[in-house]
């Protein structure tokens, strides 16, 4: 799997964390989680943990860098922006929205093309 550079997202730059290739594909979607999850996610795959009901992937790292400093600068623990690719995203038990979708069953599983570990050193401004 590809570890993508962090490239070090502000405004100027757009805050985007994946080359243009895969930020502008419709069916490459992105989904971040504390680092040590993702030893977990290569191995068992993309896994809803109670009390959620789905999987959410956003259709943008940029909605990732939101979710994941939401109330705060900096983070407590490395965290990672997972890129995938879906064949479909008209499939059931696929919600689509805006900025994201949300998978309510764990057989439908992405290919991961990569990841961006985000550094605890980032302040998201």
């Amino acid at each position: 799997m590809q570890e993508f550079d962090f490239p070090w997202p502000n405004q100027e730059k757009g805050y985007r964390l994946f080359p243009a290739e895969l930020e502008d594909d419709e069916l490459v979607l992105f989904h971040a989680t504390p680092k040590q999850n993702l030893p977990a996610i290569l191995k068992e795959g993309f896994k809803a943990r109670p009390p959620l009901a789905s999987v959410s992937y956003a259709k943008s790292s940029i909605y990732c860098l939101a979710h994941l400093f939401t109330g705060r600068q900096s983070l407590a623990e490395e965290a990672v922006v997972i890129a995938v690719r879906f064949e479909s995203l008209a499939q059931q038990d696929i919600k689509e929205n805006f900025s994201d979708i949300h998978v309510y069953n764990s057989d439908i599983q992405p290919a991961i093309l990569g990841h961006c570990t985000i550094p605890v050193t980032y302040e998201h401004k």
